[in-house]
């Protein structure tokens, strides 16, 4: 939970790749911040997601798709989707299916052996008769680990820079080489969890987004960016400041909700919740 960026990029030139790289590293000198290159052997394998289908599932999974990943091929069942997902993708591409009407029925047997569902389904005959009729979808999504040693996956070569500024998740402009292309999908959380973090987390934040819009103007054939705390959008740092302080307050009414519950369940012994710099249970 909180405040996040996310980006994606899509570049077919090695060469613009080298100059975008070289502009954040220029960029995290001149802001003061640790950073490390990166030109490795990595891993590339697809991540799969199953939900319940509906039209809006569907249509909105279409959308995410298309936003994040540029492109999507629509197969005609789970089995075509796991064939696809087990070959090296010849460009940058997700992939999604809706299940055949015996991969519904397999899925819904395999969702009954889950001891929790079975408990739901046996106590409730309402819940039974829609789990039922309950169908499915799936999508994959590239991914890249830096580790080239997990089992699944092809290998790939990841280039790129890893920005740090030691409080907030680190800034990962790394490109993997897909086919002929070079892609980009990352994110990188700034949210402040301590009074004493938030002045650094808005100079990151704020790092973050200038860099990423420069960077579309230098290179990148296709670019998309949302940020959560709405300063790319805006370049305000009071609505990104607002931002940041309702999360805060959610995460911290959150945190105090959880304590309590903590407290009804294991006593006065219950694990304390330290949040914002101040134990919960001393408020």
């Amino acid at each position: 939970m909180g405040i996040s960026i996310y980006y994606s990029a899509l570049e077919p030139s090695e060469q613009k790749v080298d100059e975008m790289c070289s502009f954040v590293v220029s960029e995290a000198r001149e802001a003061g911040y640790k950073y490390n290159l990166v030109d490795v052997e990595a891993s590339l394998f697809y991540s799969t997601s199953i939900d319940s289908y509906s039209k809006k599932n569907y249509k909105s999974a279409l959308s995410y798709l298309k936003e994040s990943y540029f492109r999507y091929v629509e197969l005609p069942s789970y089995r075509d989707l796991q064939v696809m997902t087990g070959q090296a993708p010849p460009f940058v591409c997700a992939y999604i299916a809706k299940f055949t009407e015996e991969e519904n029925r397999t899925e819904r047997l395999f969702r009954r052996l889950d001891p929790l569902i079975s408990s739901i389904i046996a106590s409730d005959p309402k819940y039974a008769a829609a789990e039922r009729r309950r169908r499915f979808y799936a999508y994959a999504t590239p991914r890249t680990s830096l580790n080239c040693n997990v089992e699944r996956g092809f290998k790939t070569r990841v280039k790129g820079v890893i920005v740090d500024n030691g409080v907030c998740e680190t800034f990962n402009f790394l490109f993997a080489r897909i086919g002929r292309e070079w892609f980009l999908h990352d994110s990188a959380k700034t949210q402040p969890f301590r009074n004493d973090e938030v002045k650094e987390c808005i100079k990151f934040h704020v790092f973050i987004c200038e860099c990423l819009r420069e960077l579309q103007r230098m290179g990148g054939w296709r670019w998309r960016v949302y940020d959560e705390g709405e300063y790319y959008q805006t370049r305000n740092v009071e609505t990104l400041t607002k931002n940041f302080e309702t999360l805060g307050l959610l995460i911290y009414a959150t945190a105090l909700e959880l304590e309590k519950i903590a407290k009804e369940v294991f006593g006065e012994n219950s694990p304390s919740v330290e949040i914002g710099g101040y134990r919960l249970e001393d408020e």
